[in-house]
C-alpha cells in the first residue's frame, strides 16, 4: 500500500470516527432533552409515584432482554441498517409521548423504546469495527467525552422549551426531529460494515455460548465487586428515580431551573470524570483499590443522609457536588476492579455480567422507590440509599482488611 492510499484510508477513518462521535452526541442530546420533564409530565396525568417507577423497571427491562438480540442481528445484517432501524423507531416513540394521555398505551409505547434505544451500544461496537485496534481505546474515551456533552447540553434547552404553551408537547416533537436528523446521518455517513460469517449462528445458539462463558467465569473471586456494583446503582438508582419530582415538590422548582439543575450535574460529573487521575494518585499503595471504595462509599453515604434532610436547595447542591464527585470515581474504580479480576480470555463476559447486574438493579430500583415515595415520603429514598452505601462501605473495608492481610503474609 503506498502514502496516498494509506493518507485516504486514514483521512476516511477519521470521518467516519467523526460522524460516529457525532451521532453519540446526538443520541444523548435527545435522551437528556426530553427524561427530566417525563416524570412531571406523568404526575401531571395523575400518575402515582409507583406507575412513574414501573415505566422506568419495564424500559430497563426491555433493554436487558433486547440487548443480546439488537446485537445479534447487527452482527448478522450489518450495524448500519439495525442503527438506522432502532433510531428511527426511537424518534417515533418520543413523538408519540408528547399525545399520549392512557398509562397502558405510554407504558407500552416505553416498552418498545426500551427495545429500541441502544446507540450507544451500537456507536461502541462501530468503534471496534472501523478503527484500527491500537486507536480504539482512545476513540472510547473519546466517544465518552464527546457524548457527555449532550447531558450537559440537553436538559438546559429542554426546559426553555417546555414553559412555552404545549411545552411538554414540542420536548416531545424536537426530541423525534433529533433523533430523525440522526438517523438521516447514519443513513447518509456512516459506513456500512462487513456482516458476520456465521450468517447461520441462531439466537438460541448465541444465548448458550453466552451462558456457557458465564459458567466458566471464576465466580469466587468475581462475586464482591459485582455485589458492589449491583449495591451503587441501586443507591444511585433509588435516589435519582424520582429526583426532578423531588426538586418540584421540595423546592418549588420551574421545570426551566430543573433543567439547569440536570445540566448542572453533567457538568459536575464530567469535571469528576477529568479529575481521577489526580485523586487516585492519593492512593498510590491502594493496590487492590477497596481502600478507595471504602472511603467513596462513606462519602456517597454521608451525602445521601445530608440529602434527606436538608431544606435549603444552596446546601442541598453543594451537597450533591460530594455525590457526584464520589459517583464518577465509583463507576470508574468498579469497573477497573473488574477487569483487574478477570482473565483475559473471560473479560468481555465478566464486564457483560457486569452491565447485567447494573440492568438488574435499575429494573428494581425505580420500582421500589415509586413505592416509597406512595407511601412513606421522598426523603426515605435517600435514607434507604444511605444505609446500603454504608453497608457497601462495610463490605470494601473487609475486602481491603483481607487484601492487606494476605499481602503481609
Amino acid at each position: 500500500m503506498d502514502f496516498l492510499q494509506k493518507l485516504t484510508l486514514k483521512m476516511k477513518t477519521l470521518m467516519d470516527s467523526n460522524w460516529l462521535f457525532i451521532v453519540s452526541l446526538i443520541d444523548l442530546l435527545g435522551a437528556s432533552l426530553f427524561m427530566p420533564l417525563f416524570a412531571t409530565h406523568l404526575r401531571s396525568l395523575g400518575m402515582s409515584y409507583l406507575q412513574i417507577g414501573s415505566l422506568s423497571s419495564v424500559y430497563f427491562g426491555a433493554q436487558l432482554v433486547s440487548g443480546p438480540l439488537i446485537g445479534n442481528l447487527s452482527d448478522i445484517y450489518g450495524r448500519k441498517p439495525v442503527l438506522l432501524l432502532t433510531v428511527s423507531v426511537c424518534a417515533l416513540c418520543y413523538c408519540s409521548f408528547g399525545f399520549l394521555l392512557s398509562y397502558i398505551v405510554i407504558l407500552t409505547v416505553r416498552l418498545i423504546l426500551g427495545i429500541s434505544k441502544h446507540t450507544q451500544v451500537m456507536c461502541k461496537a462501530l468503534v471496534a469495527d472501523i478503527i484500527p485496534p491500537d486507536d480504539q481505546s482512545k476513540s472510547h474515551g473519546k466517544l465518552n467525552a464527546i457524548a457527555s456533552l449532550g447531558f450537559v447540553i440537553g436538559p438546559a434547552i429542554g426546559g426553555h422549551i417546555v414553559e412555552m404553551n404545549n411545552g411538554f408537547t414540542l420536548v416531545c416533537l424536537t426530541t423525534c426531529l433529533i433523533f430523525l436528523l440522526n438517523s438521516l446521518i447514519v443513513w447518509i455517513y456512516l459506513p456500512s460494515t462487513l456482516k458476520s460469517q456465521a450468517k447461520n449462528d441462531s439466537l438460541i445458539g448465541h444465548i448458550k455460548n453466552t451462558f456457557q462463558e458465564l459458567l466458566d467465569i471464576n465466580w469466587r473471586t468475581s462475586w464482591e465487586i459485582l455485589l458492589i456494583k449491583f449495591s451503587f446503582t441501586m443507591c444511585m438508582s433509588l435516589f435519582y428515580s424520582n429526583y426532578v419530582l423531588t426538586l418540584r415538590e421540595k423546592f418549588d422548582f420551574t421545570q426551566k431551573s430543573i433543567g439547569y439543575t440536570v445540566s448542572f450535574q453533567g457538568l459536575i460529573a464530567a469535571i469528576s470524570s477529568m479529575s481521577i487521575n489526580k485523586i487516585n494518585n492519593f492512593y498510590v499503595t491502594d493496590k487492590s483499590k477497596f481502600r478507595q471504595l471504602y472511603h467513596s462509599f462513606i462519602i456517597l453515604g454521608v451525602s445521601f443522609l445530608f440529602l434527606g434532610f436538608v431544606n435549603d436547595y444552596k446546601m442541598y447542591f453543594f451537597v450533591i457536588i460530594f455525590l457526584q464527585g464520589s459517583a464518577a470515581l465509583l463507576r470508574v474504580t468498579t469497573i477497573e476492579v473488574l477487569i483487574e479480576k478477570s482473565s483475559s480470555e473471560h473479560r468481555g463476559s465478566i464486564v457483560g455480567t457486569s452491565s447485567s447486574v447494573v440492568s438488574s438493579a435499575k429494573i428494581v430500583a425505580p420500582f421500589i422507590s415509586g413505592f416509597i415515595t406512595d407511601y412513606f415520603g421522598q426523603n426515605y429514598n435517600s435514607f434507604l440509599s444511605f444505609v446500603l452505601a454504608i453497608v457497601t462501605s462495610y463490605l470494601c473495608f473487609i475486602m481491603n482488611k483481607r487484601y492487606e492481610t494476605r499481602k503481609s503474609i
